[in-house]
């Protein structure tokens, strides 16, 4: 056996025991990217910004729990899905399982580093996107409107990254088997976030893909409950024309992510100033997040139809909507003693 043999040996050997520990320890999937897959990275997206070192972008993925979604597509429950499939999951599972992780990577010699997820604030410091790094290591594609897919989840999970200066054989890119472009994403985003007609294209070690243009300060007001079709409780005379208004002139002079970022943070300050339901705070503290529209589109819509096409490989007894089955708002409710509950 020659030296690069015994080399490759010994990447395969690590890297199969490293998914073996991480699949034991919570993560649904697990694969590896080699540091030259971000070549055509955006310089401020590039992993070695984070550690200069690496060689190796190690991608988990945690499912979103499907019946996390029912609530919100039978228009009774936003708080399940916050809280166990989105800022919960984000903040606590998925940080612990990729400390796990990169404190098994340590004690066998090799530097770990965990990326955080900027969760609703302008990034201050370098970040990865972790759809593309998801992508890179070979666990699915992206969706029309840029959500990440897999063949087992379809849309739902929940992406981690960690970079580490171990060399691991990478694993294959696979794309252009799961979305099918039937547009529901759009159709169904409350947001109106998505273009039907705009696209990106990006390339990924010689892999050409494309999706739909997301306007993402509509994706964010759409989000953060900010606009009647995610809040439903919001006053039929509601005005908040004039904040909108200076949010398009800040719009207009951005020139970064970063500009139009901090143009979000200062419609959602204006915004909770002069309106705060008793609805928001209990989002915000039971869920640890605050995804008013639920995905409608980008989850829930492309799931049905993943599902009934046979584009990923659901286990479940029934599907996640039945025939003529259609999602509802959720208001909520007064209740006797004047409180509000959902």
């Amino acid at each position: 056996m020659t030296s690069r043999e015994r080399i490759m040996v010994c990447q395969k050997n690590l890297k199969t025991a490293m998914k073996e520990f991480i699949m034991a320890n919570g993560a649904d999937d697990c694969g590896v990217a080699n540091i030259e897959r971000f070549d055509n990275a955006p310089p401020e997206y590039h992993p070695k910004n984070l550690n200069e070192r690496t060689k190796s972008v190690v991608v988990i993925t945690m499912r979103v729990l499907r019946g996390s979604l029912r609530g919100l597509d039978q228009g009774t429950s936003r708080i399940c899905y916050n809280s166990y499939s989105y800022g919960g999951l984000n903040e606590r599972w998925l940080k612990n399982t990729l400390r796990n992780l990169a404190i098994w990577l340590e004690d066998r010699g090799y530097e770990a580093t965990p990326v955080i997820q900027y969760v609703g604030k302008p990034p201050v410091e370098p970040m990865i996107d972790h759809r593309i790094a998801a992508v890179a290591a070979g666990l699915g594609e992206f969706g029309y409107s840029k959500v990440f897919l897999s063949k087992r989840f379809g849309p739902l999970q929940r992406i981690g990254v960690l970079l580490t200066d171990a060399e691991m054989e990478p694993d294959p890119i696979v794309v252009g088997e799961i979305c099918d472009r039937c547009m529901q994403c759009v159709k169904e985003c409350p947001g109106k976030a998505i273009s039907s007609t705009e696209t990106i294209n990006i390339e990924i070690d010689g892999h050409k893909i494309e999706y739909g243009k997301l306007d993402v300060f509509k994706c964010a007001l759409a989000h953060h409950g900010n606009i009647k079709e995610t809040a439903s409780y919001i006053p039929d005379d509601w005005d908040i024309s004039d904040i909108m208004n200076k949010a398009k002139e800040k719009l207009r002079e951005a020139k970064t992510q970063m500009d139009i970022t901090v143009v979000e943070e200062w419609v959602f300050e204006e915004y909770y100033k002069r309106y705060k339901h008793p609805y928001d705070t209990l989002i915000w503290f039971l869920g640890q997040s605050c995804g008013y529209c639920g995905a409608k589109g980008c989850y829930r819509a492309c799931l049905a139809h993943l599902e009934k096409a046979g584009r990923i490989d659901s286990p479940f007894h029934q599907p996640f909507r039945l025939p003529g089955q259609k999602p509802k708002d959720i208001p909520p409710k007064k209740t006797l003693e004047g409180g509000w509950r959902e």
